[in-house]
């Protein structure tokens, strides 16, 4: 943990520290400029106090002087303050940002199937909400420790030069309240982790409301799921609640502990100062009241702190014990750029959980050939696809290109290579343009606009009000099934894949749309290998060969047979 948060960023840190430190030591001279300015006006001597006397200047110009001197430290004290927020503010979105771009870069890198396995809302939580929550945890630590720690040492050794005998008794005391502290954020921090697992809930609850918005109205179970949030929404409260009162009787505690502390002091030097044992005059005597009871607040800040860095390591132990699962893939190390034979499922085995998806599958896709596969519903026709791809590695046998294992061959190379579409096109909240676009972002409105009058959206996008630049709505719901299936084949039209890959992806047009884009599908790609999984007629008089996958075989079949 510290390494992370602490060596990339170490000159900042030191920024931070020492005019936080400028803070600290402008903050005590203020106070303690008390005792010479008192004294000036109240004793009837030319000495300030026993320690600083201006025998050659006169009370008024020392009064002067005084009162310059105060402003001085005052501008020096806020400029310090702001210099060290401001460090303290880019610091922490810096770590924010290191944090959670980590923790999207190990996401994005998982293994498909630890993917699906995962609670993606969760996921969200724990890349958003508990990344921000953890480094502001941090940071509180951070800033009470570099603030207010100086704090805690200077107003030491002002109360040390006017009374050692009474920092000695302080020193006693204090430990005590230091105990206290640590027996009572054992409690909180079982809290802070318990709220943060009823905050997941939450967000992974919303998280599949948004989903299943379309299936919640048309169920009407607007009321069931508003009691179900609701109901998860009273757990996360009350466990706020709790952290939140617990952390308020810490602080509670770890304050009056200091008050205890001060007023015995307090009581110390009053008898000492009437029975004459204590020399620097009445401005020493404010002096001591005010130091010893501006020790409390930095004590107390430092207890808070002390509590955001337990809540800051209870929030990382749960990040780090709950880990992206790393990929079992093979490290890709061929950089197959070009496909020029075929594509080979040799003894493929495959199978998810307890069911088998492929058995021993030996099949040889030419380049340049379309293939249907068919099959019942669940039978693993879209996990072929998934294994062609790489996203999947066959638990036994291999899938090779030109005689390379897939899962070998880099995954920058395979996303040229490959092309898919699926039933449920990915939609973003963008324009048209970077729907279609997506990463390729040299391509040209010209070419935009080619790919889509290839899948038959030209009309279409004429009638949007801003045209390339209309906004579609969160996974195209502004958009018909067949038009964002439509606009996602465009996607795939202008990466120009050498291996195309549909998954059901004609599933949401009408039978002349269908045979349309299925013509253009087939001049563009007379020369790319296709496979085709479908169960729609029209699909057959565009097969050089068909398959049916049943029981993890795949059977090769006659068009008429469908």
């Amino acid at each position: 943990m510290y390494r992370f948060f602490i060596s990339p960023y170490l000159s900042s840190y030191l920024a931070f520290v020492f005019w936080a430190t400028v803070y600290a030591l402008s903050s005590v001279v203020s106070v303690a400029i008390v005792m010479p300015f008192v004294n000036l006006v109240f004793s009837p001597h030319t000495p300030l106090t026993p320690l600083i006397s201006f025998p050659v200047i006169d009370r008024t110009t020392a009064l002067w002087i005084l009162c310059g001197a105060t402003f001085a430290v005052f501008l020096i004290k806020n400029f310090a303050y702001i210099a060290f927020q401001s460090i303290g503010a880019r610091l922490q979105q810096k770590l924010i940002t290191a944090l959670r771009e980590f923790r999207i870069h190990e996401l994005l890198r998982m293994p498909y199937g630890a993917f699906l396995a995962e609670n993606h809302g969760a996921m969200h939580h724990r890349l958003i909400t508990t990344s921000e929550t953890m480094v502001r945890a941090w940071m509180q630590w951070i800033f009470s420790l570099c603030q207010h720690f100086p704090l805690l040492v200077l107003y030491s050794v002002v109360l040390f030069i006017l009374s050692w005998k009474i920092t000695l008794l302080s020193l006693v005391l204090i430990p005590g309240i230091t105990l206290l502290q640590h027996r009572l954020q054992k409690y909180t921090a079982r809290w802070t982790l318990f709220l943060h697992e009823r905050e997941s809930e939450i967000q992974s609850d919303v998280w599949h409301k948004l989903q299943a918005f379309k299936l919640i109205r048309l169920f009407h179970s607007a009321v069931y799921e508003a009691k179900r949030f609701s109901s998860l929404e009273h757990r996360r409260s009350d466990a706020a609640t709790r952290r939140d009162r617990l952390q308020a009787i810490v602080l509670a505690a770890v304050e009056m502990a200091g008050v205890g502390v001060g007023v015995t002091l307090l009581l110390t030097i009053g008898s000492w100062t009437m029975e004459g044992e204590f020399m620097y005059g009445p401005g020493g005597f404010v002096l001591f009241i005010a130091a010893a009871f501006s020790i409390i607040d930095p004590a107390r800040h430092i207890a808070r702190g002390r509590m955001f860095l337990s809540e800051a390591r209870t929030l990382w132990d749960e990040y780090k014990n709950k880990p992206i699962t790393p990929s079992e893939e093979t490290s890709p190390t061929k950089d197959n750029t070009s496909f020029t034979n075929a594509l080979c499922l040799e003894e493929t085995c495959f199978a998810h959980r307890t069911t088998a998806i492929l058995n021993k599958v030996n099949i040889t896709i030419r380049r340049g050939e379309c293939i249907v596969i068919t099959g019942k519903t669940g039978a693993g026709k879209s996990t072929i696809l998934d294994l062609i791809i790489g996203l999947y590695a066959p638990q036994r046998g291999r899938i090779t290109l030109d005689g390379i294992p897939v899962t070998q061959i880099s995954h920058a190379t395979r996303a040229k290579l490959f092309g898919l579409m699926t039933q449920e096109p990915l939609i973003m909240h963008a324009t048209v343009r970077d729907n279609v676009v997506y990463d390729q972002i040299h391509v040209s409105d010209e070419q935009v606009i080619e790919a889509l009058m290839h899948v038959q959206l030209h009309a279409w996008i004429k009638t949007l009000p801003d045209g390339l630049d209309t906004i579609i709505g969160e996974k195209g719901w502004t958009m018909s099934g067949g038009e964002r299936q439509r606009l996602a084949l465009a996607r795939i039209v202008l990466r120009k894949p050498e291996i195309l890959l549909l998954d059901e992806a004609t599933s949401a047009l009408d039978e002349a749309t269908e045979k349309a884009l299925l013509e253009t599908m087939t001049r563009l790609f007379s020369d790319k290998t296709r496979i085709i999984v479908s169960h729609r007629p029209a699909v057959r008089q565009w097969a050089d060969r068909m398959f049916e996958l049943d029981e993890g075989q795949l059977i090769e079949i006659s068009k008429k047979t469908i």
